[in-house]
């Protein structure tokens, strides 16, 4: 393990002296440094990786606890694991009679094992967002130059040259699948750098904007989507849900035969909505991979299709799950999404 730095935030002189012979039994070639209170704590120098930062934060208010797990360095991570030092009626806290050197070294590699999966997820999430961005805007801009002179060249060629200039409609399909999929995996990467918390959103909305999204594709198969009168107001991201209704739809149209039927359900924890439609069903052989997760798609015998996988992945990172039911008359995909803890 590299060097830890812990800084102690306090005027005890017993923890100060515990902390003195932890630390290099936790960690060795550590450093210790004290400071009287945390704003003092917050003049200090930031750690540097690969060192990462402690702080004993001895009987802090609310306040400043709030304001020392907040805290972030100058790359925008956790700037510090904060351990707190005080009686047991805050939480997680080390009472006073728990303050002697076995007690507290593995409090401090516990902490430390902490800070750095937390730095660690914080920075793949800032990447996930960044790639994202990037993949979508870099990839997009030369395909839609290309598609937009394919596009030009057959207007043109089409004029005295109508059958060669069929041969350019396979490039048009293909800039445009290619599309389709950079927008899907581009979604993928933000969505699963997304740290923000969850809003308020109206499913009824979310599910109309996906569908006004599909309604030329709608109209030229001739499918007719029937929808509840009533949709709940639920937690979520709305891009995110859209963007599992639009994958959802996408598939009912390609194989789910002349109607399809979107509802829900409340259950005990949250949540069940469903896309009914009147297609075939699929055998047991290929239910088992329908919603294969994207960490499996190495495999020889992966799916080819993003779609579902895609749609599990969002879900999941709402804390839902998915599943896929065979009814009477037809087939129905569903995804759950819990009920926050404390919204009722």
């Amino acid at each position: 393990m590299n060097p830890v730095s812990l800084l102690h935030a306090g005027k005890d002189q017993r923890l100060r002296s515990v902390l003195a012979k932890a630390l290099p039994r936790a960690f060795p070639g550590s450093v210790l440094a004290h400071v009287d209170n945390l704003t003092a704590a917050f003049g200090q120098p930031m750690a540097r990786d690969p060192e990462v930062q402690v702080l004993a934060l001895e009987h802090p208010t609310a306040a400043d606890l709030d304001r020392a797990q907040q805290a972030a360095d100058d790359l925008a991570l956790p700037r510090w694991t904060v351990v707190v030092f005080g009686p047991a009626t805050i939480a997680d806290a080390v009472p006073p009679e728990d303050w002697t050197e076995a007690r507290i070294v593995p409090v401090l590699r516990a902490a430390v094992a902490g800070q750095v999966l937390r730095r660690e997820n914080a920075r793949l999430r800032g990447e996930f967002r960044t790639i994202g961005s990037r993949l979508n805007h870099d990839l997009r801009t030369p395909l839609s130059c290309i598609l937009t002179m394919t596009e030009l060249v057959g207007e043109r060629l089409g004029q005295a040259e109508p059958e060669p200039s069929r041969l350019l409609h396979p490039i048009v399909a293909s800039v445009d699948d290619s599309v389709r999929l950079i927008e899907r995996l581009s979604l993928l990467a933000k969505a699963t750098g997304v740290s923000e918390e969850l809003e308020s959103c109206n499913m009824g909305v979310v599910f109309s904007c996906a569908l006004l999204r599909r309604e030329a594709q709608i109209a030229d198969s001739g499918v007719s989507v029937e929808q509840p009168p009533k949709w709940p107001t639920i937690k979520g991201h709305a891009a995110l849900l859209e963007s599992v209704w639009i994958d959802l739809l996408d598939n009912a149209l390609r194989h789910g035969g002349k109607a399809i039927a979107v509802g829900w359900q409340r259950e005990k924890s949250g949540w069940r909505f469903w896309m009914r439609d009147s297609g075939p069903p699929l055998g047991a052989d290929r239910q088992a991979d329908l919603f294969q997760p994207l960490h499996l798609l190495h495999r020889e015998n992966a799916v080819s299709g993003l779609g579902l996988a895609i749609i599990r992945r969002l879900v999941e990172l709402h804390g839902g799950h998915c599943g896929y039911e065979i009814l009477p008359d037809g087939a129905r995909f569903y995804f759950t999404l819990p009920e926050p803890v404390g919204a009722r």
